[in-house]
């Protein structure tokens, strides 16, 4: 293969790394400027190079040629010894107040929560106009609406995470009070099961009346509905909870099986179709850090031709806003990466690590070129352009990756050689998968609605029970301790008093033993509990014997 040239893609501030990655940073020293030849030299684009920033105030260098052994067609720098495992940096979280938890599990706090009720307090007048125009019948579960208020919402929201825990197939067997083993007596206990189902086909996070249309753009408008929760979430999301090093970037889907303007299909994904989510989740321990629903895109503010203004780069910049300069490690898939946007996240002080596809822009094209064929089981070709290496490997399939501090070090597992970096991958790239693996044990989410919006918030609250897990941090509760205990809470915290018993005066008045036998004077006996003589009275309240005349006041005054 002939000599590969490297162009240096942008300018790179000099300094140390923030923090230790899972394997060292090699140390590039690039060689010193020779004499190019125009034409046997190929370039890194082979035709175009990646024109530097000048937004970030850096610089124009000179491309720099690499040596001669760039294109690594047989890899000498083998290590026999295992490959080092995942780095476990723990996570910085600030001490947070008794309600901060709470409030990540419900859309609004104690100062917002006059607007809930005032929300809630129209609906009534909306049944009577609905019921007056023929909209509903007459008997319709509406027509019984009456105001809620924040204790009863949070009650309704610790039913609805109780259901994660208690799974039915049917709604109504959660308020089963037969005396059978399928009774579960607590869910009637909190709230009516026309309750329930009342405030579920009632909720509602904006009132559609203030949506102006023309003020919204077209990804705005389809999510118009959940917007504020969105936002919320994300806000507290991500104000709450310091994430560590290596943090992921991948899609996730909530299933909806209706039709749907936003639905996507993923083949390799639990839930094939359904609503898609772009997530950064922390590696070790999957916590969603930020979202972001997948609505399209507004075709006249991004310009798909650009590397860096482009639909993607753009959406993985706005995920990474707040992270800058911090040394954190990013790890995506070949959806996302590119050498420009690799370049453009080392200038913003991450690290970039993943899969990449070689038709992507800037990727030479002796890498872009090479198939399956053309390699032996175990062998590496890469390249290196300042910090930015692109390498192909061959295993069963031909397979890219992108790093911007890997270098091209193998390590040999078994028989065959795998790039370091593989290995690195695997381990820190499922943080959103392990999310997901948490949330599926607890399937608040898959209860059947036909409003999407709603089915979506319930699988928000889902993973804000599990981001609450991992800000409290204890190892000695489970994730599942952890559900119970905050169903508990909240129900011990929100349940309505109940009122204090009125205790009725006990009153003392003597009675008689009935007759032994009808129409006989003789009497049932009983000796005295003061004398011990027997006697025919008694007292009502005590129910105890006592002579009437000698025994009776005794006895209540030293008792």
């Amino acid at each position: 293969m002939e000599q590969v040239f490297c162009d240096i893609i942008k300018n790179l501030p000099e300094g140390q790394p923030l923090e230790i990655p899972i394997h060292p940073k090699k140390i590039r020293v690039l060689p010193a400027m020779v004499a190019r030849n125009p034409e046997s030299e190929i370039l890194w684009s082979s035709f175009e190079t990646i024109a530097p920033s000048t937004s970030r105030g850096h610089e124009t260098r000179p491309p720099m040629p690499m040596e001669a052994n760039s294109t690594v067609d047989s890899v000498s720098n083998i290590t026999n010894t295992a490959p080092s495992p995942a780095l476990v940096l723990p996570a910085s979280v600030r001490p947070l107040d008794d309600t901060e938890i709470a409030n990540m599990l419900n859309y609004g706090s104690e100062d917002e929560s006059g607007e809930e009720e005032e929300g809630s307090t129209p609906m009534l007048g909306l049944a009577a106009s609905m019921l007056v125009n023929n909209s509903i019948k007459p008997k319709s579960r509406i027509t019984r609406w009456q105001d809620t208020n924040v204790t009863e919402i949070y009650t309704y929201l610790a039913i609805v995470m109780a259901m994660g825990l208690v799974v039915k197939s049917r709604l109504e067997e959660y308020w089963n009070v037969a005396q059978d083993i399928f009774i579960t007596p607590g869910f009637a206990m909190e709230m009516t099961c026309d309750r329930f189902q009342l405030l579920s086909k009632c909720l509602h996070f904006r009132n559609n009346n203030d949506c102006d249309p023309a003020l919204l753009t077209r990804p705005e408008a389809k999510i118009y509905k959940i917007k504020p929760i969105l936002d919320h979430l994300n806000n507290k999301f991500s104000s709450l909870y310091n994430l560590s090093q290596n943090i992921a970037l991948d899609e996730s889907l909530t299933m909806w099986k209706g039709w749907l303007d936003i639905n996507q299909f993923i083949r390799n994904k639990a839930a094939t179709v359904g609503i898609k989510t772009y997530e950064i989740c922390e590696s070790q321990t999957g916590y969603l850090w930020r979202f972001e629903v997948h609505a399209g895109h507004d075709d006249s503010a991004l310009q798909d031709d650009d590397p860096i203004s482009g639909i993607v780069p753009s959406l993985v910049l706005r995920l990474l806003n707040g992270l800058e300069h911090k040394g954190h490690t990013i790890w995506m898939d070949n959806f996302y990466n590119s050498p420009a946007l690799a370049r453009e996240l080392k200038v913003l002080g991450f690290d970039c690590v993943g899969t990449l596809r070689t038709n992507r822009q800037f990727v030479p094209r002796e890498l872009a070129t090479i198939t399956k064929r053309d390699m032996t089981v175990g062998q590496v070709l890469g390249c290196t352009s300042g910090d930015v290496d692109l390498m192909v490997w061959r295993d069963k399939n031909r397979v890219a990756f992108i790093s911007t501090y890997h270098g091209l070090a193998v390590t040999r597992c078994g028989d065959t050689l795998k790039p370091t970096v593989v290995q690195d991958y695997n381990v820190c790239m499922g943080g959103v998968d392990r999310k997901d693996q948490q949330l599926a044990m607890y399937p608040i989410e898959r209860r059947r609605t036909r409003v999407w919006y709603k089915k979506f918030f319930r699988r928000l609250v889902n993973a804000s029970i599990l981001n609450a897990h991992i800000l409290l941090n204890n190892q000695l509760l489970t994730h599942r301790q952890f559900r119970k205990s905050l169903i508990t809470d909240l129900l011990r915290a929100h349940r309505p008093p109940t009122p204090t018993p009125t205790l009725t005066p006990i009153i003392h008045s003597p009675a008689q033993y009935d007759l032994i036998k009808p129409r006989k004077p003789d009497r049932l006996k009983r000796k005295c509990a003061v004398c011990h003589k027997r006697t025919i009275t008694y007292c009502k309240a005590c129910k105890v014997p006592m002579c009437i005349f000698t025994c009776y006041e005794p006895y209540h005054t030293s008792h």
